[in-house]
C-alpha cells in the first residue's frame, strides 16, 4: 500500500467516528512523518508503511484516539458545569450592579485593538521591499538547484541508457573481431563491454540517488512554503 492509499484509507475510517476534523489532521500528520522517516532510513514506500502496523492495529489506534477525546470532551463538559455552578453561587452571594460590572468589562473595542492586524499589514508594507527581495534571491537560489538536479537527471539516464545498448551492440561486434583479428581484439572488445556496462550501471545508481535527492528538495520546499505561509 502506498502512503497516499494509507492516508485515504485512514481519513475514510476516521471520518465516520466521532474524531474531530483538527485531530484527525494531526494523526495524518503524525502517520505522515512516521512514513517520511523511514523512507530516508532506505525503507521503500510499502515498506515504510507496512512498519507501521496492521491495519487492524490502526483501526484500534483511530478507535483509542476516539475514546480519548470523547472523556476529554465529556471531562471538560463536567468541569464547565462546576464552573457555572460556582460562579451562579458567587454572584448570588455578592451580586454586582450592572453599572460596575459595564465599567470591570473590557470593551469589544479594547479587546480589537490589542490584536491589532492593522499594525501587521502596516509592517508588511513597509518592510516590503526587503522581504520580497529576500524571497526573491531564495526562490531563484531554489529554482537554479532544481534545475541543476533535473539536469544531471536526464544526463546520467541517457548515459546509462547509451552505454547498455552501446554494450549489447558491441557483443556481436566482438565475435566478428574474434574470427577477423584474433582472440587479442576479442578480448579488448569484451573488455569494453564490461566497462561499459559497469559505467552504465554506475550512472543508474547515480540517477536515483538524484531521484531520491529531488524528492527531498520538493518535500523540504513545500515545508518550507507551509511554515511560511501558515
Amino acid at each position: 500500500m502506498t502512503k497516499h492509499d494509507f492516508l485515504m484509507a485512514v481519513r475514510a475510517h476516521a471520518e465516520g467516528t466521532t474524531l474531530p476534523p483538527q485531530e484527525l489532521e494531526k494523526m495524518l500528520e503524525y502517520y505522515s512523518e512516521m512514513i517520511d522517516e523511514a523512507m530516508e532510513e532506505g525503507a521503500t514506500e510499502e515498506e515504510a508503511v507496512g512498519k507501521l502496523g496492521s491495519w487492524s492495529e490502526i483501526i484500534g489506534q483511530i478507535n483509542a484516539a476516539c475514546e480519548n477525546y470523547d472523556s476529554t470532551q465529556q471531562s471538560q463538559t463536567q468541569n464547565d458545569e462546576i464552573h457555572t455552578e460556582f460562579k451562579q453561587k458567587e454572584q448570588a452571594a455578592a451580586p454586582v450592579s450592572s453599572a460596575a460590572a459595564s465599567s470591570t468589562a473590557e470593551p469589544e473595542a479594547v479587546r480589537g485593538y490589542i490584536h491589532m492586524p492593522w499594525l501587521r499589514i502596516t509592517l508588511l508594507i513597509v518592510t516590503f521591499p526587503f522581504w520580497f527581495t529576500i524571497l526573491v534571491i531564495l526562490g531563484s537560489i531554489l529554482f537554479a538547484f532544481f534545475c541543476v538536479v533535473g539536469s544531471l537527471m536526464v544526463t546520467f539516464s541517457v548515459l546509462a541508457v547509451a552505454l547498455i545498448i552501446a554494450a549489447i551492440i558491441t557483443v556481436p561486434a566482438s565475435l566478428i573481431l574474434w574470427a577477423t583479428n584474433g582472440f587479442t581484439s576479442f578480448a579488448l572488445a569484451v573488455s569494453m563491454i564490461f566497462l561499459m556496462i559497469g559505467v552504465g550501471l554506475l550512472c543508474k545508481e547515480l540517477f536515483v540517488g538524484f531521484i531520491w535527492l529531488f524528492k527531498k528538495l520538493m518535500h523540504f520546499s513545500s515545508v518550507c512554503f507551509q511554515k511560511l505561509f501558515h
